[in-house]
């Protein structure tokens, strides 16, 4: 997986949650941080609080946050009832997740604002929300 930091992200085009279009080429300028996971993954629920701690924090920044599920929509409905998830939730994402070459989850993908992969990691960390958010906050800088 670090052997992909620094390689163009694999350009994609996909639909929301609610059926608006999102096209990887379309985000080029901003930073883009994509978490590939499922609904009966615990540890993706387990660090979902802190996902939502990082969305907050680079609110009215040029960050997009997507989540790519494997999930149905019907089931991440169902989920979205019971539990807040604020990135951009993108259901039926199998295509992207073999796409990326996902095997475990929650995976963590950092595309910088030329399209280019900052940041790739799979499996839950105490450390990962820190790490995303020192990766983030070092684009935004340049």
């Amino acid at each position: 997986l670090a052997a992909l930091i620094g390689t163009p992200a694999k350009d994609f085009e996909t639909v929301d949650m609610d059926g608006r279009a999102v096209n990887l080429a379309d985000l080029k300028g901003a930073v883009v941080a994509i978490n590939f996971w499922f609904i009966g993954c615990k540890p993706c629920i387990m660090e979902m609080p802190e996902l939502n701690e990082i969305v907050s924090h680079f609110k009215g920044k040029n960050v997009k946050f997507l989540a790519i599920a494997t999930d149905v929509k019907t089931q991440l409905v169902k989920f979205a009832q019971k539990r807040d998830f604020d990135y951009n939730v993108i259901p039926d994402g199998r295509a992207l997740t073999s796409l990326y070459e996902i095997s475990g989850y929650p995976t963590h993908c950092i595309v910088d604002q030329e399209g280019n992969i900052a940041y790739f990691k799979s499996a839950y960390s105490p450390q990962t929300a820190a790490e995303l958010t020192a990766t983030i906050e070092g684009l935004l800088e340049k």
